[in-house]
């Protein structure tokens, strides 16, 4: 018999039915977020298989396309669901890994890229942690889209990261998206990129380096312009004199 009495019953049987209602709770969400991780990571496993299959030399660092297999609409897919219905903080590595390589297979388009840009968390968070990762295409991608939240220095600072990435191209991107967050900085690091010898013998990302400097010195107003409107028709660039002339006459 027991020795409570039947309030103190009442009690015991309310918090054990509590406990399990708690119990049910978190076994229904996990289950639920484990239903779109499962999803998102298997639709990336058929998609890589497919990949190797018909791209086997591709890597990272080559890829240049969206390299449309079969499955790349399911895959892009089940990465949309995955940030609709599951929070950041719930996101294992695997998630991330897979997440990161929906967006750089989907460089073409960028469409993933703009989704995720309207989700601040998932936005803020692919971009702290997408700049230690390998998905090159990824980076650029991401970085474009700073400017969505240029009232937010803790989101637009990342430029300053990614300016600095060893990728050419994401580089290039970060210094145009710098022009729309902070004109003073994008000046000086235009200048940089024009006189930095950080691509000399690779003629085209040096002339495409350029490009960019001028055309964000351009997009500010610099009055150090005309400067380097003149410095390009002196090299033996094809682009960037076309760039400079077009600049020139375009006031």
């Amino acid at each position: 018999m027991s020795l409570l009495s039947p309030k103190k019953r009442l009690h015991k049987w309310q918090f054990i039915a509590n406990k399990n209602i708690s119990s049910y709770q978190i076994n229904v969400r996990g289950g639920r977020l484990n239903k779109y991780s499962r999803i998102l990571n298997k639709e990336v496993r058929i998609y890589k298989e497919w990949v190797y299959k018909h791209y086997s030399e591709m890597t990272e660092d080559t890829d240049n396309g969206e390299f449309l297999g079969p499955s790349f609409d399911r895959m892009r897919e089940s990465a949309i669901s995955f940030v609709k219905n599951v929070e950041v903080k719930d996101v294992t590595e695997t998630d991330l890994e897979s997440i990161l390589y929906c967006v750089a297979r989907d460089n073409e388009c960028e469409y993933l890229a703009d989704f995720i840009s309207s989700y601040k968390e998932w936005f803020k968070y692919l971009i702290e942690r997408c700049i230690d990762s390998i998905y090159t295409t990824a980076k650029w991608q991401l970085v474009k889209r700073l400017p969505v939240y240029k009232d937010d220095s803790s989101v637009t600072d990342w430029v300053f990261k990614y300016i600095n990435v060893d990728d050419e191209y994401t580089q290039r991107m970060s210094l145009s998206v710098l022009s729309e967050i902070d004109y003073k900085k994008a000046e000086q690091y235009a200048i940089e990129f024009w006189e930095r010898d950080k691509y000399k013998g690779d003629t085209y990302a040096e002339e495409y380096q350029k490009i960019m400097a001028l055309s964000v010195l351009y997009k500010i107003k610099s009055d150090k312009l005309s400067e380097y409107i003149e410095a390009a028709r002196q090299l033996d660039f094809v682009y960037l004199k076309e760039n400079a002339d077009e600049i020139a006459n375009s006031d």
